[in-house]
């Protein structure tokens, strides 16, 4: 039981930690008040797609080329590049649930 409770406060701890660093992050160069978690919220979104609130269709390619972006992803916010949407990227998410699907993540057994 002790081994338990203990990994239980490391996970607890890990993400605490990870998401104040995210969070100073957002906020002073995202100026959100709060943060977001894109890796996390996709996977949220495929257990439970009704998390998803809003999206938009976009072109999306991925760069393995460029000196400052080698692996990022580029987003076609505004057509420039004339191609067809290939990907559905959600802008808005349910704050309550996703954060209860965390809280409850990190209370699991």
């Amino acid at each position: 039981m002790v081994r338990f409770l203990f990994i239980k406060a490391l996970r607890v701890r890990f993400f605490m930690k990870f998401n104040k660093v995210r969070r100073t992050y957002c906020k002073e160069h995202q100026k959100m008040n709060g943060s977001n978690h894109p890796d996390a919220i996709t996977v949220a979104a495929v257990i439970d797609p009704t998390l998803v609130t809003q999206t938009v269709s976009r072109f999306v390619d991925i760069e393995t080329r460029g000196e400052l972006t080698l692996g990022a992803m580029a987003i076609d916010e505004l057509g420039v590049w004339g191609k067809p949407p290939n990907a559905t990227i959600c802008v808005e998410a349910d704050e309550a649930k996703f954060k209860k699907m965390v809280f409850d993540t990190l209370k699991l057994n």
